[in-house]
């Protein structure tokens, strides 16, 4: 009898400390804690959305402890706790032009409690710049300067070109590279997703010539990654882009309505009847200074060589150079060949535009100051160009589009033009 007290009571004993454990406090020295730990205070991202992350650190970790993400505003959600010390979550763009911020609270829950770390996430303001435009021209060169796609020279414009000219306004350029046009009476890009490249692929749009143009200032603005996206509807098209320019400034441009560029495809040939050698003595030659105008970093100069009196024989050429080459330098010297490829030493071939201007390369014959139907594009050859003190010397050895060679020589003094105007072509003279 005494056996069985003894032993209940030891086991009473033991069920109340037991008792008294469980629902003792944690020790405040051994408790988790959380804390973000690769920002203090505020965490500054991007307007755009996409997905962000930041580093914490659990100390005195538990086995049952559970991690619990939440934010004072709605666009930010998406968490992932997967990844042991870091929390992913995902942000909706900011289309606003001021910044917003909402707390991000990361809780740590275990048995017995719970430690949390916060952080002011502070979305910047927008730097888009949004367009739409009012009007879609251009010019399709089938495959001008291509190896197998064809060229769709695109202006999404707030104002008509004028003439072979922007207007006032902005206008964005997209030098557009699909297959061949299904329908020649209404010439527009297949419908599909093209990227900005410096190559000439179906399926791309090229950054040498892709700009925007701000008609009021001349400012010309170029874009180091774009995607276009064209869908069509009937005879209506729809145009989304979304540029980022050289400043890190995100361009959004839309478009909807008619599509229908100018086929300049017809090439003009030259009316020489035989080999010809230009007459040049007493000319003068004006140099027209175009900056980076192609965007393939060259310097861009435009020449003409015009008679005495506006009578005689005329040369016109359009060269890239080395970016050394700036305005003060003056005119390139060099031996520069005559082709479609717009690399350092070239000179554009001549062909016709839309607008019947002689673009690139040509000899002509003026006749009281202009144009006279006596033409030949050159399409080949070689311009070598020297200085000596201030005089300049000049030799042409080319050919023409129907296989004449076409040769001059010139020397003299230099009339060299600042020239920044937004032109579609810079060398561009009107045919006759």
């Amino acid at each position: 009898m005494k056996k069985i007290i003894v032993f209940s009571t030891i086991l009473a004993l033991v069920l109340l400390n037991a008792c008294d454990n469980a629902e003792s406090p944690v020790d405040e020295s051994q408790a988790p804690s959380i804390s973000f730990t690769d920002a203090i205070g505020n965490l500054q991202i991007s307007f755009l959305a996409g997905t962000e992350s930041i580093a914490y650190t659990i100390t005195n970790p538990v086995a049952d402890g559970k991690l619990i993400p939440s934010a004072s505003d709605s666009w930010i959600t998406g968490y992932d706790t997967s990844t042991e010390g870091l929390l992913y979550f995902t942000v909706e763009e900011n289309p606003a032009k001021e910044a917003r911020s909402a707390i991000l609270t990361l809780t740590y829950a275990y048995n017995g409690g719970n430690t949390s770390a916060q952080i002011n996430v502070i979305q910047e303001a927008s730097n888009a710049i949004v367009f739409e435009a009012t009007y879609a021209d251009g010019y399709y060169y089938g495959n001008q300067y291509t190896d197998n796609s064809m060229r769709y020279y695109t202006w999404l414009t707030e104002n008509p070109l004028q003439g072979d000219a922007l207007g006032a306004g902005i206008s964005y350029c997209f030098d557009i590279y699909a297959d061949a046009p299904t329908d020649m009476d209404a010439i527009a890009p297949a419908p599909g997703t093209y990227t900005l490249s410096a190559s000439t692929s179906i399926g791309t749009f090229g950054s040498r010539e892709s700009r925007l143009y701000d008609g009021d200032t001349g400012e010309m603005i170029y874009f180091t990654e774009g995607v276009l996206i064209i869908t069509q509807d009937g005879d209506r098209y729809h145009y989304a882009a979304e540029l980022t320019d050289t400043a890190g400034v995100l361009h959004r441009i839309t478009y909807t309505g008619p599509v229908s560029l100018y086929d300049t495809t017809n090439p003009y040939t030259s009316v020489l009847d035989g080999d010809y050698e230009m007459d040049l003595d007493g000319a003068t030659l004006y140099a027209y200074y175009f900056g980076t105008y192609y965007n393939n970093f060259t310097a861009n100069w435009s020449g003409t060589v015009v008679p005495a009196g506006g009578n005689g024989d005329a040369f016109q050429f359009d060269l890239c150079a080395p970016l050394s080459y700036d305005f003060a330098a003056g005119l390139p010297t060099g031996d520069f060949v005559i082709d479609g490829s717009m690399e350092e030493y070239t000179s554009l071939y001549g062909y016709k535009d839309v607008f019947s201007s002689a673009v690139g390369t040509w000899y002509y014959e003026m006749t009281n100051h202009g144009m006279s139907d006596r033409v030949a594009p050159i399409v080949s050859g070689t311009i070598s160009i020297s200085k000596e003190g201030m005089s300049y010397s000049l030799i042409l050895d080319g050919k023409d589009d129907i296989g004449n060679t076409v040769t001059a020589s010139w020397s003299g003094n230099v009339n060299s033009i600042d020239q920044t105007v937004g032109y579609i072509s810079p060398s561009a003279l009107p045919l006759q």
